[in-house]
């Protein structure tokens, strides 16, 4: 496995830029405000505070965003047949051993392999290659994808297990001993693909991106998500957000 000395502090800046810490941090900074009978900051902190919660939590700022990362690629339709290599890259698992494959993958892994299957099966002569690995005594979630893609018609000469990456740039490191220079079927979610894509590039890859588990929260009758505030918006708007400083990372450990 890669090490990577930098992962703890990068989720502890990622925690620290989550919506809820931030404004955790502000009502405690308005707490002091008061505290120390500073009456005129504490009316601009509370102000700023009730501002960056409306705009956190309704939905224009987190559709927005989420659209901005999703629009960049689109579905593939119908997969090009010289194409011989499908990789879906995995996104999360619950860390219990007593779970089955179905109990214990979250819904974006699950969604993310049926989208490798489809492509699989237009493909006469590809190969499925499953990467993600456990970080505790848990089956790895390629493990995981395997059991269900067999499960799913499969073969099991067709899947190759990539079982030591963490993180998506692991992922595209032990990637590249597998496929070398040929072109491949990139799946993950639509979010996530513009990162995943620009590593895959800069690991000299050749990838076809296939986004899949594209944000459809916004997309049905229900309208008053974008104008109220609703708790979801401030999850949605987590996931931009560690996507975006994500690609501030690659970007800036990539030219240093």
């Amino acid at each position: 496995m890669v090490a990577d000395p930098t992962r703890e502090f990068r989720h502890f800046i990622e925690a620290l830029c989550d919506p809820l810490c931030v404004l955790g941090f502000m009502l405690l900074f308005l707490f002091w405000c008061l505290c120390r009978r500073f009456h005129c900051l504490a009316k601009i902190i509370w102000l700023a505070l009730i501002s960056f919660l409306l705009i956190a939590s309704t939905g224009w700022l987190p559709q927005y965003l989420t659209y901005m990362l999703e629009q960049r690629f689109t579905k593939v339709i119908m997969p090009k047949p010289c194409i011989h290599w499908v990789v879906v890259l995995s996104g999360g698992q619950a860390d219990q051993s007593n779970l089955n494959a179905y109990e214990s993958l979250n819904g974006v892994s699950i969604k993310r392999l049926l989208e490798g299957i489809r492509l699989y099966q237009h493909l006469p002569k590809a190969k499925l290659i499953l990467s993600g690995a456990s970080v505790s005594d848990a089956p790895s979630e390629a493990a995981q994808l395997k059991i269900l893609a067999q499960q799913n018609g499969v073969l099991l000469e067709d899947i190759i297990l990539e079982e030591r990456a963490l993180n998506t740039k692991q992922q595209m490191y032990y990637l590249k001993a597998i496929v070398q220079e040929a072109p491949f079927y990139l799946v993950t979610s639509a979010v996530h693909m513009p990162r995943a894509f620009d590593i895959a590039c800069q690991y000299h890859l050749h990838p076809l991106a296939a986004p899949t588990d594209f944000t459809y929260f916004w997309q049905d009758e229900r309208r008053m998500r974008n104008i109220i505030p609703n708790a979801r918006n401030l999850v949605y708007l987590s996931v931009v957000i560690h996507e975006l400083l994500g690609m501030m990372w690659q970007k800036a450990t990539a030219s240093s």
